[in-house]
């Protein structure tokens, strides 16, 4: 794109006028003149873009996120107005038409939000499905069902903008995060089975979602079966929270429910408790390990995002 320097002169009219009564009067003129001009702009100017993780560290664990460079959008401002026709171009991961002078940039990722999207999630699996059979697996099972969806976003930027201008580059960080449960129950008969629900709170304390309660299979072994809930959406924002209820049931050979002292239940309720809160930047995940005598253990198997490029070749999309 080459710069243009446009300018429309009008042409000026002049009337001349002598009065014989009164030779000193000032000749009288009237002229008309518009300027129209376009500033000139830095054809391009490169962009880096770092997708970073919390500043936590959470462990060797990563929950992985595919990265699309075709989301990033780029706000450059200058003297308080946002500049028009100065965008992102991901092909040639740089910035176009960029006015000269002191610019703030910013910019943003929008999350990719899949059709269909479910804030929450939860299903019963079969423990021959798992790596393991443990709590940590149904975990690992549930997070690998879906990929976390994440927006992100940069700081602010100023630079005087001239051919030699050098952008820093953008760190972008995760405005949200994601919370994934396993649950699992080595029951001491087959007459014992599992249930779990969820129940999902933005940081306003409003629900937002909700998935009744699970039981495992009624004609199986419930050592067999787990449970597993996962919550990703971009309202998964520091201060929302989950409540879990979770119960140990016990059945007859008839497969009716066996009301007794012997009931278990327990009550996880991030209103009260920040282990079942959000936090952006983290994948938390809190694996419930619950034995045959019925103590439960809880391990926290929270982790940071990790980034996967999206790469377009020839139509063929390939994760490097």
């Amino acid at each position: 794109m080459r710069n243009q320097l446009l300018a429309v002169l009008g042409a000026a009219s002049f009337a001349f006028g002598v009065s014989s009564c009164n030779p000193q009067e000032t000749l009288s003129t009237s002229s008309n003149q518009e300027n129209v001009a376009v500033a000139p702009r830095l054809e391009s100017l490169p962009a880096d873009f770092i997708f970073s993780g919390s500043n936590a560290r959470t462990g060797i664990e990563t929950d992985d996120v595919t990265i699309d460079e075709s989301n990033i959008v780029v706000k450059a401002v200058q003297d308080g107005t946002v500049v028009e026709g100065c965008t992102y171009s991901f092909q040639e991961k740089a910035i176009k038409s960029v006015p000269y002078g002191f610019v703030d940039f910013s910019a943003s990722y929008a999350a990719v939000i899949p059709a269909g999207h479910q804030i929450a999630t939860g299903t019963a699996i079969h423990n021959s499905q798992l790596k393991e059979d443990n709590a940590h697996a149904v975990l690992d099972y549930m997070r690998e069902l879906r990929e976390p969806v994440v927006s992100f976003e940069s700081t602010t930027q100023s630079q005087d903008i001239n051919s030699a201008a050098v952008l820093e580059p953008f760190v972008m960080m995760p405005q949200n995060g994601r919370m994934a449960i396993g649950i699992s129950f080595d029951a001491p008969s087959s007459y014992w089975r599992l249930a779990a629900e969820l129940t999902v709170f933005d940081k306003n304390g409003k629900q937002i979602a909700k998935v009744d309660g699970i039981p495992v299979e009624q004609h199986s072994p419930n050592n067999e079966y787990s449970i597993g809930f996962d919550f990703t959406d971009t309202q998964a924002v520091t201060g929302a929270y989950v409540h879990i209820k979770i119960e140990a049931n016990e059945y007859n050979s008839q497969g009716e429910r066996v009301f007794g002292p012997q009931d278990k239940k327990w009550i996880l309720d991030g209103a009260v408790d920040d282990t079942y809160k959000l936090e952006n930047g983290i994948s938390k995940g809190i694996a419930i390990d619950i034995s045959r005598d019925f103590t439960p253990t809880f391990t926290d198997v929270s982790s940071e995002f990790q980034f996967v490029q999206l790469v377009i070749d020839d139509e063929v999309v390939e994760l490097d």
